[in-house]
């Protein structure tokens, strides 16, 4: 094969990759995407769980689920509000902070690794992946859980 063969297949391979990746990022782009944290806030000894929209667009939320220790608890006893925030829209980076009840934090504490959290929105899609987070309203800090402040 002559050099300029060679160059023209080199050349195509290279497009035909790169259309490829900018193909997967423009369709993964459109996605709805959430992050779901479960903050600690050493404040008020409690938990909040935080809903972030993360992605390109619209999403409208139907509600939050828990399962602590293998029991399920009632989104009705999750939240400590008295008006029921769902259903919720988030647009681009906005976010949605949901504190827990008292009895529901001190059971979180007390399993510690068995949490399941499952937010559902309109098209019947459930998230499920969460952090944990730890916040210190003192010195305006968090991290991840489990990760000492410095001092």
């Amino acid at each position: 094969m002559d050099f300029e063969k060679i160059f023209t297949l080199g050349l195509a391979l290279y497009g035909a990759v790169l259309s490829t990746l900018l193909g997967i990022r423009e369709l993964t782009k459109e996605r709805r995407q959430v992050l779901i944290f479960l903050e600690y806030s050493e404040f008020r000894d409690g938990y909040s769980i935080i809903i972030t929209n993360v992605g390109h667009r619209p999403i409208t939320l139907l509600g939050v689920f828990m399962d602590c220790g293998g029991e399920w608890v009632p989104q009705n006893a999750i939240i400590e509000s008295d008006n029921d925030p769902f259903p919720a829209t988030l647009t681009d980076g906005q976010h949605l902070t949901l504190p827990l009840y008292e009895g529901v934090s001190a059971a979180i504490a007390q399993v510690k690794e068995d949490i399941k959290i499952v937010v559902y929105d309109t098209e019947n899609r459930k998230y499920t992946k969460f952090k944990k987070l730890s916040y210190n309203e003192k010195i305006g800090i968090r991290s991840p859980r489990g990760k000492q402040y410095p001092k």
